[in-house]
């Protein structure tokens, strides 16, 4: 919205997920000062990618190309790791574990149907979906009253979730290009986590360089790699970490198309090495080559 104002451009564009809230849709649309044009890449590829496009660009609906799986796929040995950042619960029935400290995580509810046992009184934990992004349907469960709220204010419960033992903490990142970390990059919001809110709408979301000692930043760096080489990442990606108040890191996830905007979290990496957006942007695309 600051670049739209700034440079008053010809042409824009604004992508963001289409599970949003109603009332983020909204917000969106009175400061950008269009409505969002839904369009979902299954029409034009075998990926179901449903999103919302802020544009003041006459874009009409593609036509329906039916594409199927079978039409992408090559011939060939596939490496099943290569798989397991699909889904956030990934890390089941792989080796993953030998590579990275890990949260504890279990299934507790899919197909609308809740296993009781795994609520303990006490227990802080998220609720999280295993599939989406933009943290969307993410909530921190305190009690058994909080996580029917959870079930209540949820977007889409027609999907797989996972609850996450939930870390006190600083929320680190870090990115890794061609086989190379970025400096670790550490978010502190005022919000409850990292939530939508503090990711596209709070203006008081800081992303700075992480104070870590060169050894935690060394280990932090490697535990990225690790797991990075572990699901048989190539090119670039995002591990994100939690580090609990021992100093001890775990990680949460890994972002095979991490966000890219001027302001996401790999080019701010970038910039606490002095590269520009366009020289970060510059060597994804040469590590993809």
């Amino acid at each position: 919205v600051e670049a739209k104002e700034k440079l008053n451009p010809t042409y824009f564009v604004l992508e963001n997920v289409a599970s949003m809230s109603a009332d983020n849709r909204q917000k969106i649309s009175e400061a950008m000062g269009v409505d969002p044009v839904n369009i979902n890449s299954e029409k034009l590829s075998p990926q179901k990618r449903n999103r919302l496009y802020w544009t003041n660009i006459d874009v009409k609906q593609p036509k329906d190309a039916k594409k199927k799986l079978k039409d992408v796929l090559e011939n060939g040995y596939t490496n099943k790791d290569k798989s397991y950042c699909i889904d956030a619960n990934y890390f089941k029935g792989s080796n993953f574990e030998m590579y990275v400290k890990k949260s504890k995580r279990q299934i507790v509810f899919q197909n609308k149907k809740v296993s009781k046992s795994s609520l303990k009184e006490g227990e802080e934990i998220f609720m999280k979906p295993s599939e989406d992004g933009s943290s969307i349907d993410i909530f921190k469960i305190e009690s058994k009253g909080s996580f029917m709220n959870a079930i209540n204010d949820c977007i889409n419960l027609n999907r797989e979730f996972i609850f996450e033992e939930a870390i006190s903490g600083k929320e680190i990142t870090v990115g890794i290009i061609n086989n190379k970390c970025l400096p670790p990059v550490e978010i502190q919001t005022n919000n409850i986590f990292y939530n939508y809110e503090a990711k596209y709408l709070s203006n008081e979301t800081s992303l700075i360089e992480a104070d870590l000692s060169e050894e935690k930043k060394e280990e932090v760096q490697q535990m990225a790699l690790n797991a990075f080489h572990a699901c048989g990442c190539k090119s670039w990606a995002r591990v994100d970490f939690l580090q609990d108040n021992n100093g001890n890191f775990f990680v949460i996830e890994i972002n095979t198309a991490p966000g890219m905007t001027s302001h996401s979290l790999v080019p701010k990496a970038g910039s606490f090495l002095g590269l520009s957006y366009e020289e970060v942007l510059k060597n994804i695309i040469n590590a993809s080559l």
